[in-house]
């Protein structure tokens, strides 16, 4: 069966905590090639121990337990902030969606560059940001379901601290991280992935 990916020259293993080898970058220099025949899980190991979205994966990760452990309306830090600057709610929440947005964008960015012919320039941007507020609206209608079934842990969960608009703000926050984002890290995360490409072809 031919690839879909032309210009890849990998060969890939599927197995947990394989290291690519073998991968290239392509010759215009607009994106990483994929693998040849292989099916996306084969990647997923080596995007997660050996390059920089580890980062986003760990911030994610933290955000989310340290929200459950303290309940996303009464993290400590953030009731000292909404005390000392006479705030009207804890805004941990808030940074949280911001947060998101930036990981979330910066993940499927690179997910798009190594396992799709997708190539850097606008029709990526725009592909990212609607994964990214797909993901965000998906939560949104969650909240909102777990709200019209009346659980007993609804209120708590959903975190609204009586703002009317706090599903639109967390998805402008998402959206505002995710832009962001892509204006200060996707040139870094260009750089980095040459880098690891050019080291692993020798």
């Amino acid at each position: 069966m031919a690839s879909r990916f032309p210009h890849s020259s990998i060969d890939s293993v599927p197995l947990v905590g394989y290291k690519a080898h073998k991968l290239s970058y392509v010759d215009d220099g607009n994106r990483p090639s994929a693998g040849r025949a292989s099916p996306i899980g084969s990647d997923l190991p080596s995007l997660y121990f050996y390059h920089d979205l580890l980062w986003a994966s760990c911030c994610k990760f933290y955000l989310g337990a340290i929200g459950g452990h303290y309940g996303f309306a009464h993290v400590p830090f953030f009731d000292w902030l909404r005390e000392h600057y006479h705030l009207q709610r804890n805004h941990f929440d808030r940074v949280g969606h911001f947060i998101q947005g930036a990981a979330v964008t910066m993940v499927t960015r690179e997910l798009l560059l190594r396992l799709t012919p997708m190539r850097i320039g606008w029709l990526l941007k725009g592909y990212v940001i609607a994964i990214g507020m797909a993901l965000s609206m998906s939560y949104e209608l969650f909240e909102w379901a777990v709200a019209a079934l009346r659980l007993p842990m609804s209120v708590e969960f959903i975190g609204m601290q009586g703002d009317f608009w706090d599903a639109q703000w967390d998805m402008f926050l998402g959206l505002l991280g995710s832009l962001l984002a892509l204006v200060s890290l996707s040139h870094y995360q260009d750089e980095t992935l040459r880098h690891e490409f050019s080291r692993l072809r020798e």
